[in-house]
Order: C-alpha cells, then sequence, then structure tokens
C-alpha cells in the first residue's frame, strides 16, 4: 500500500518537474523573441530618423531627439 502511494506521488512530482522544465523553454524562446524586436525596433527608430526631408530644421532636430531617444529605449529594454 505505501510502495503505490510513494509511486503515485513519484509520478505527480515528475509531472510538476516536466511542466516547468517546458515553461522554462517557453520563457527562454519568449525572451529570445523579445530581444529580436528590440533589436529590430531600434534599427526602425534611427531609421526614422532621416525619413523626414520636408520640415523646418527646428522640427527635424526635435524628430530626430525623439527617434535617438525611442532608439535608446528600445536598447535599454534589450539590455
Amino acid at each position: 500500500m505505501i510502495s503505490i502511494a510513494l509511486r503515485v506521488e513519484w509520478a505527480k512530482a515528475k509531472a510538476r518537474a516536466d511542466r516547468w522544465e517546458e515553461e522554462v523553454v517557453l520563457l527562454d524562446e519568449e525572451m529570445r523573441c523579445v530581444l529580436v524586436f528590440c533589436e529590430w525596433k531600434q534599427a526602425w527608430w534611427k531609421q526614422q530618423i532621416a525619413s523626414r526631408l520636408e520640415v523646418s530644421p527646428e522640427l527635424a532636430d526635435g524628430l530626430s531627439a525623439y527617434a535617438h531617444k525611442q532608439a535608446a529605449m528600445e536598447a535599454g529594454i534589450a539590455t
């Protein structure tokens, strides 16, 4: 009787451990995706710096500063 109960508890513990292992794998993949997205978004913001040519120099400076700030924020998130 004790042997059966022990086997049941072992099987439950093994199932929990397996689920946690799977969760770690999923979290690693999710983190990889977040880092790839942050790198892409940072590059996208840097591309935006030169995309507005038909605006005043003052506005161009403001837009450039904003794009630099957003790119730095994405780099910070990735870090």
